[in-house]
Protein backbone atom coordinates (compact mmCIF):
# COMPACT_ATOMS: atom_id res chain seq x y z
CA UNK A 1 0.00 0.00 0.00
CA UNK A 2 2.69 2.49 0.93
CA UNK A 3 4.20 2.29 -2.53
CA UNK A 4 1.51 4.78 -3.55
CA UNK A 5 3.31 7.89 -4.80
CA UNK A 6 2.55 11.24 -3.20
CA UNK A 7 1.90 10.02 0.32
CA UNK A 8 3.48 12.32 2.86
CA UNK A 9 4.32 12.79 6.51
CA UNK A 10 5.21 15.72 8.75
CA UNK A 11 6.95 16.01 12.13
CA UNK A 12 6.17 18.86 14.53
CA UNK A 13 7.96 19.44 17.82
CA UNK A 14 6.73 21.26 20.94
CA UNK A 15 3.11 21.18 19.77
CA UNK A 16 1.36 21.57 23.14
CA UNK A 17 1.79 24.23 25.78
CA UNK A 18 3.01 23.20 29.26
CA UNK A 19 -0.46 23.03 30.85
CA UNK A 20 -2.00 20.89 28.08
CA UNK A 21 1.04 18.60 28.06
CA UNK A 22 1.01 18.21 31.83
CA UNK A 23 -2.72 17.34 31.77
CA UNK A 24 -1.92 14.36 29.53
CA UNK A 25 0.60 13.07 32.08
CA UNK A 26 -2.36 11.52 33.92
CA UNK A 27 -1.87 8.64 31.46
CA UNK A 28 1.37 7.69 33.19
CA UNK A 29 -0.03 7.56 36.71
CA UNK A 30 -1.15 4.43 38.60
CA UNK A 31 -4.76 5.67 38.49
CA UNK A 32 -4.98 5.49 34.68
CA UNK A 33 -6.77 2.43 33.27
CA UNK A 34 -4.80 0.45 30.69
CA UNK A 35 -6.19 -2.60 28.89
CA UNK A 36 -4.13 -5.54 27.64
CA UNK A 37 -4.09 -6.22 23.88
CA UNK A 38 -2.63 -9.55 22.77
CA UNK A 39 -1.05 -8.04 19.63
CA UNK A 40 0.01 -4.53 18.65
CA UNK A 41 -1.31 -4.47 15.09
CA UNK A 42 -4.23 -6.91 15.52
CA UNK A 43 -2.58 -9.34 13.13
CA UNK A 44 -2.88 -13.03 14.01
CA UNK A 45 0.52 -13.68 12.42
CA UNK A 46 2.25 -12.14 15.43
CA UNK A 47 0.59 -14.14 18.21
CA UNK A 48 3.65 -16.35 18.72
CA UNK A 49 6.01 -13.50 19.62
CA UNK A 50 6.18 -12.86 23.36
CA UNK A 51 6.96 -9.17 22.81
CA UNK A 52 3.98 -8.50 20.54
CA UNK A 53 1.51 -7.03 23.00
CA UNK A 54 0.63 -3.63 24.39
CA UNK A 55 -1.71 -1.84 26.73
CA UNK A 56 -4.27 0.53 25.25
CA UNK A 57 -6.85 3.01 26.38
CA UNK A 58 -9.50 3.61 23.73
CA UNK A 59 -10.84 7.14 23.95
CA UNK A 60 -12.99 7.38 20.84
CA UNK A 61 -14.23 4.92 18.21
CA UNK A 62 -17.40 4.19 16.23
CA UNK A 63 -18.72 7.74 16.70
CA UNK A 64 -18.63 7.36 20.45
CA UNK A 65 -16.56 8.70 23.32
CA UNK A 66 -15.16 5.79 25.37
CA UNK A 67 -13.21 7.59 28.09
CA UNK A 68 -13.79 10.35 30.59
CA UNK A 69 -10.34 11.64 29.61
CA UNK A 70 -11.39 12.31 26.01
CA UNK A 71 -11.62 16.11 26.62
CA UNK A 72 -7.87 16.16 27.35
CA UNK A 73 -7.30 15.50 23.63
CA UNK A 74 -9.01 18.73 22.50
CA UNK A 75 -5.71 20.68 22.19
CA UNK A 76 -4.33 17.96 19.91
CA UNK A 77 -7.48 18.00 17.78
CA UNK A 78 -7.07 21.74 17.38
CA UNK A 79 -3.43 21.40 16.28
CA UNK A 80 -4.44 18.67 13.82
CA UNK A 81 -7.39 20.71 12.47
CA UNK A 82 -9.68 17.69 12.90
CA UNK A 83 -12.94 17.85 10.94
CA UNK A 84 -14.00 14.24 11.53
CA UNK A 85 -12.55 11.99 14.21
CA UNK A 86 -12.29 8.28 13.38
CA UNK A 87 -10.45 6.89 16.40
CA UNK A 88 -8.29 8.08 19.28
CA UNK A 89 -6.42 5.80 21.64
CA UNK A 90 -3.38 5.73 23.87
CA UNK A 91 -0.80 2.96 23.52
CA UNK A 92 1.69 1.88 26.16
CA UNK A 93 4.41 -0.63 25.33
CA UNK A 94 6.59 -1.87 28.20
CA UNK A 95 10.35 -1.81 27.81
CA UNK A 96 12.03 -4.78 26.19
CA UNK A 97 15.67 -5.91 26.31
CA UNK A 98 16.03 -5.31 22.56
CA UNK A 99 13.78 -3.12 20.41
CA UNK A 100 10.83 -5.09 19.11
CA UNK A 101 9.05 -4.07 15.90
CA UNK A 102 5.51 -5.38 15.42
CA UNK A 103 4.19 -5.95 11.90
CA UNK A 104 3.79 -3.00 9.53
CA UNK A 105 0.15 -2.02 9.25
CA UNK A 106 -2.36 0.65 8.26
CA UNK A 107 -4.70 1.67 11.09
CA UNK A 108 -7.95 2.31 9.23
CA UNK A 109 -7.54 1.03 5.63
CA UNK A 110 -11.16 1.74 4.66
CA UNK A 111 -10.66 5.48 5.32
CA UNK A 112 -8.40 5.96 2.31
CA UNK A 113 -8.18 9.77 2.38
CA UNK A 114 -7.72 10.17 6.11
CA UNK A 115 -4.70 11.01 8.26
CA UNK A 116 -3.00 9.32 11.16
CA UNK A 117 -1.13 11.06 13.95
CA UNK A 118 1.18 9.83 16.70
CA UNK A 119 1.74 12.08 19.70
CA UNK A 120 4.68 11.10 21.91
CA UNK A 121 4.12 11.37 25.67
CA UNK A 122 7.65 10.42 26.70
CA UNK A 123 11.16 10.54 25.28
CA UNK A 124 12.77 7.15 24.78
CA UNK A 125 14.79 5.18 22.20
CA UNK A 126 11.67 3.62 20.65
CA UNK A 127 10.81 4.72 17.13
CA UNK A 128 7.96 4.91 14.68
CA UNK A 129 8.99 3.43 11.34
CA UNK A 130 7.17 4.51 8.17
CA UNK A 131 7.30 2.96 4.69
CA UNK A 132 7.36 5.89 2.26
CA UNK A 133 8.15 5.62 -1.46
CA UNK A 134 9.76 2.22 -1.03
CA UNK A 135 12.05 3.38 1.80
CA UNK A 136 11.77 3.34 5.57
CA UNK A 137 11.86 6.50 7.65
CA UNK A 138 12.46 6.34 11.40
CA UNK A 139 10.93 8.96 13.69
CA UNK A 140 12.33 9.18 17.22
CA UNK A 141 10.08 9.19 20.27
CA UNK A 142 10.45 12.69 21.70
CA UNK A 143 8.06 14.09 24.32
CA UNK A 144 5.61 16.64 22.85
CA UNK A 145 6.38 15.60 19.25
CA UNK A 146 3.59 15.01 16.75
CA UNK A 147 3.96 12.83 13.67
CA UNK A 148 1.20 13.30 11.06
CA UNK A 149 0.97 11.10 7.98
CA UNK A 150 -1.37 9.96 5.24
CA UNK A 151 -3.31 6.99 6.55
CA UNK A 152 -2.25 4.64 3.73
CA UNK A 153 1.40 4.82 4.81
CA UNK A 154 2.30 1.54 6.46
CA UNK A 155 3.92 2.01 9.84
CA UNK A 156 4.99 0.31 13.03
CA UNK A 157 6.13 1.50 16.43
CA UNK A 158 8.94 -0.21 18.30
CA UNK A 159 9.32 -0.83 21.97
CA UNK A 160 12.05 1.05 23.83
CA UNK A 161 15.04 -0.21 25.80
CA UNK A 162 16.07 2.85 27.82
CA UNK A 163 12.86 3.73 29.73
CA UNK A 164 10.22 1.66 31.55
CA UNK A 165 7.69 2.21 28.75
CA UNK A 166 6.93 3.97 25.47
CA UNK A 167 3.64 5.87 25.54
CA UNK A 168 1.92 7.47 22.55
CA UNK A 169 -1.50 8.74 21.55
CA UNK A 170 -2.68 7.51 18.17
CA UNK A 171 -5.33 9.55 16.34
CA UNK A 172 -7.04 8.73 13.04
CA UNK A 173 -8.98 11.59 11.48
CA UNK A 174 -10.06 13.57 8.45
CA UNK A 175 -8.75 17.13 8.48
CA UNK A 176 -10.60 20.31 7.56
CA UNK A 177 -8.27 20.88 4.60
CA UNK A 178 -9.61 17.70 2.96
CA UNK A 179 -13.23 18.67 3.69
CA UNK A 180 -12.73 22.16 2.25
CA UNK A 181 -11.05 20.77 -0.91
CA UNK A 182 -14.06 18.63 -1.82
Amino acid sequence: MSGIPGLSYEIRDDVLGPDDLQALDVMTTPQFAWFYQKTVADLDTALDDLNDFQFTHLMYENHQVNSQLFPLLAPLFKVLDVACLIRAKANLQPRTEKRFFPAFHVDQPFYRRSKAAVFYLNTNDGITRLKVDGKTKDVESVRNRLLIFDNLIEHTGSTCTDQKYRCVININFIDKQFINAE
